[in-house]
């Protein structure tokens, strides 16, 4: 997958939002039932996540 290369490309305003995605999902009845979450920590880190 290519991905576009100009200047500006990030002023734009997006498409959808993740609460539009969510919001879709769960009208198409694709989305399964899961718990709100209080937080998250992403890290692409093993050392970093185990430390955690």
């Amino acid at each position: 997958m290519t991905f576009p290369n100009f200047a500006g490309k990030h002023a734009e305003d997006a498409y959808f939002s993740p609460a539009d995605y969510i919001a879709w999902r769960r009208a198409q009845g694709t989305l399964p039932e899961f718990p709100e979450l209080g937080g998250l920590i992403l890290t692409y880190q093993r050392s970093l996540f185990d430390a955690v």
